[in-house]
């Protein structure tokens, strides 16, 4: 049974590092800085999205 374990915490721990790895590499600057801008972007909101069937929004009741 421990060995499982270790063989588990030390492939948990390549995955990790691997991902690491991935993510720091400088092919991936480019895409790591796009995607830390996606929170900053605007986008409508959901009350003001078209309509497609011509009906009026729902008051929630």
């Amino acid at each position: 049974m421990i060995t499982f374990h270790s063989i588990f915490t030390l492939l948990s721990l390549l995955v990790f590092l691997g991902i690491v790895a991935l993510v720091y590499s400088r092919g991936q600057k480019k895409n790591m800085e796009d995607a830390s801008r996606i929170p900053l972007l605007d986008e409508p909101p959901a009350t003001e999205a078209k309509q497609t069937d011509g009906s009026k929004p729902s008051q929630g009741l």
